[in-house]
């Protein structure tokens, strides 16, 4: 058994590494989107998939898969809720100000 112990440069080192993952994508489902394809995006080092809850419905759930690891179950967040409108907004902002940055580019 090996008593190793943890200095602060191992800490730092870790936390390197740590900032190097991306996070994991935000997947959101509203009425307002499409049921067939999912709107994709990227704002703030954040990968969005937004789409209608047809297309949600179409995807195994967490319970269907074969692996069941939190680190890699994804959420579908459902933005119709009132219970996460905070997660709308925030959404809808970074959906609007994407949107916004593309056509101020094509211009």
């Amino acid at each position: 058994m090996t008593n190793d112990a943890m200095t602060v440069d191992k800490l730092l080192a870790a936390i390197k590494q740590m900032k190097a993952v991306r996070p994991l994508p935000y997947l959101a489902s509203s009425t307002v989107f499409p049921d067939t394809h999912a709107i994709t995006f990227n704002y703030d080092d954040q990968d969005f998939y937004l789409a209608g809850p047809g297309f949600w419905d179409q995807v195994p759930r967490a319970e269907d898969n074969l692996i069941r690891n939190p680190l890699f179950e994804l959420r579908v967040w459902d933005l119709d809720d009132p219970r996460y409108w905070e997660d709308r907004v925030r959404t809808f902002k970074a959906l609007a100000k994407t949107t916004l940055a593309k056509k101020a580019a094509m211009e």
